[in-house]
């Protein structure tokens, strides 16, 4: 208890200095003031006591100059207590490209779903469509075997078969008809049954033909080329006719779906965007590798959704058949967009940390001090918030194109405070927010 007891008083000392500083900055600021002036008075009557001491070389040596430089550093140390000395960014408002960061899902743009036609046992599976690969048009995806449809077409071969065999022996008795004795078949009933048994056969191999079209449904084939996103479908399994067994899609036709929150919202239908001029970029992350798309702004649904609070937006993905198959974006994937807005109207750019409130520090009223720095009059700003990123928030200008600001102001800073501050050395340009947007994007 005796060894903690130091740290505790320590501690609450601490504490309450500190208390003091954050909530009385103005009794801080005179305690320290009082006790530097008598410091200063010791100091001074120290001298003065050496000066009468013939004895002492510390008299003999002290000068006007020195004497002058002290009370000068006492001055400005005082006056620095009363007016701190901080650091002044100017701002510009000026044309930007705003970067509207975005997730969405990638969908087909259209796809088409296969059913199975027939009724039986699903035999066989082409291997690319479990390993994602593009199939070619008209390649066989399924197998079915249906032993009815199989009997069918056995059944219709056989009809034609016996349809020809009786038009053979039709023919041959017409044929031979008048030449029997004693066998009188007019010639007009012979031929009728020639024209009987030729339409007979006919019949038989359009039934041959229609049974060979059930059967062909057996073998479900890709309409076009395309990937396959598969309902998970199993070797063996029983089918009946009209089950939906597999969606099919063009790989290079792909958009991605996003919302908007009310803030985009509103921003991209202001008078303060150009709305004809976006750069869109896609990114997807697959294990360690980043591809990167270009895309086009497809449709908007042009209200917010009450449940979702989001305006549902729809990108149109650019790809094309001789790009690599394998880097095509997949139905499903999360990728990220970067829309680049341009602005039309001038806004200016501060860091989010210094307008965090929609307010900043500036300065007015500037004139030199002895010391040869710049002293001010504190203003406080507020501003027209029309859009924020990670790391800046864009306002729109009251009066002026130009401003300076406060960077990191004390606590306990107010408007009428006068500061200390030398001349502005940083001016935020266009071309490093264009930097910055590059960087960003790649």
């Amino acid at each position: 208890m005796r060894i903690l007891l130091p740290f505790v008083i320590l501690n609450l000392a601490f504490f309450t200095g500190w208390w003091i500083s954050y909530n009385q900055p103005d009794l801080v600021e005179s305690s320290e003031n009082f006790v530097i002036e008598q410091f200063h008075n010791l100091q001074g009557a120290f001298k003065q006591k050496n000066a009468a001491d013939p004895n002492s070389n510390s008299a003999q040596q002290a000068s006007p100059k020195q004497e002058v430089s002290v009370i000068s550093q006492k001055q400005s140390h005082k006056s620095s207590k009363v007016r701190p000395l901080v650091e002044i960014d100017t701002y510009k408002a000026q044309t930007w490209k705003l970067p509207v960061e975005l997730g969405g899902i990638v969908t087909p743009e259209s796809k088409v779903s296969l059913f199975s036609e027939a009724e039986g046992t699903l035999v066989s599976i082409n291997p690319k469509i479990a390993a994602g690969k593009i199939v070619e048009k008209g390649e066989e995806l399924y197998r079915i075997d249906s032993p009815a449809l199989n009997n069918q077409l056995l059944a219709a071969q056989s009809k034609v078969h016996q349809a020809e065999q009786a038009l053979l022996q039709t023919k041959a008795q017409v044929n031979t008809a008048g030449e029997v004795p004693g066998l009188k078949t007019p010639l007009h009933f012979r031929q009728q049954m020639l024209k009987t048994q030729t339409a007979l056969l006919q019949t038989a191999k359009a039934d041959l033909r229609l049974a060979q079209a059930y059967f062909d449904r057996q073998s479900i084939k890709a309409p076009f080329t395309a990937r396959v996103v598969d309902k998970g479908l199993s070797m063996g399994q029983m089918l009946v006719a009209g089950t939906e067994i597999a969606s099919v899609f063009q790989p290079e036709s792909m958009i991605v779906e996003l919302g908007l929150n009310g803030e985009n919202a509103e921003l991209l239908k202001s008078n303060h965007v150009n709305q004809d001029n976006f750069k869109i970029r896609i990114s997807r992350l697959r294990g360690s590798k980043v591809d990167s798309f270009t895309g086009r702004l497809l449709s908007r649904s042009g209200s917010i959704d009450p449940l979702t609070g989001l305006e549902s937006v729809k990108i149109e993905v650019s790809q094309n058949n001789q790009q690599d198959q394998d880097t095509f974006l997949l139905p499903g994937e999360r990728v990220e967009v970067l829309l680049g807005v341009p602005t039309d109207a001038e806004l200016l750019r501060l860091p989010l940390a210094l307008a965090s409130q929609n307010q900043v520090y500036t300065i007015k009223n500037k004139r030199r001090s002895d010391s040869d720095l710049l002293i001010a009059e504190v203003e406080r700003l507020r501003l027209n918030r029309v859009f924020s990123d990670k790391d800046f928030a864009y306002f729109t200008p009251s009066s002026q194109t130009q401003i300076q600001v406060i960077e990191t102001p004390p606590t306990w800073l107010l408007p009428g405070h006068e500061v200390r501050f030398t001349e502005p050395d940083r001016t935020y340009s266009q071309q490093e927010h264009n930097t910055s947007l590059a960087v960003r994007q790649e």
